[in-house]
């Protein structure tokens, strides 16, 4: 019986640490996608412009460099004010939450009436890299709001560096 019930667990962590990484890749191909779109996006609008700029100046046509200076910085302002574009402006501001807010998140579902606990130690979440601490924060999140409202358990453990 013990065997059975070693087995089952490891099954399960063996897929809780799956789900983790998965997210993880997730996060990161995200990430490196807008990365990607932000720096086509600088090189189409600004860089373009700066290196006329720099070979006008080369060829010493001061005045045609005066008169598209300003055009170079509009685009770098339109550049940077349209990376929010579609957000709202308090969240963009506020910091992501991470694996260490997990209690603030449990409290706060708590407090709308639904029975969630949080187990383990707030040491499991110390030290952990910032993509992986979002998230474990978003994927504890999401799996709370995915439609069951009954009581739920969530807990937190970190295995030790071999």
């Amino acid at each position: 019986m013990g065997l059975a019930v070693r087995s089952c667990r490891l099954r399960v962590l063996a897929r809780d640490d799956w789900a983790l990484a998965h997210s993880v890749w997730q996060a990161e191909t995200a990430a490196e996608a807008e990365r990607r779109r932000l720096a086509a996006r600088l090189r189409d609008a600004v860089v373009h412009r700066t290196a006329a700029l720099v070979e006008l100046a080369r060829q010493g046509k001061l005045d045609d460099v005066a008169a598209a200076a300003p055009s170079a910085l509009a685009a770098m302002r339109d550049l940077l004010h349209s990376l929010g574009d579609g957000e709202d402006p308090q969240r963009r501001l506020a910091p992501q939450p991470t694996a260490a807010d997990l209690g603030t998140l449990c409290r706060t579902l708590r407090a709308a009436g639904r029975d969630v606990t949080l187990r383990g130690l707030p040491e499991a979440a110390a030290g952990l890299p910032a993509s992986v601490a979002l998230s474990a924060y978003r994927v504890v999140e999401a799996a709370l709001g995915a439609g069951d409202r009954g009581p739920a358990r969530v807990t937190l453990r970190r295995r030790r560096a071999r």
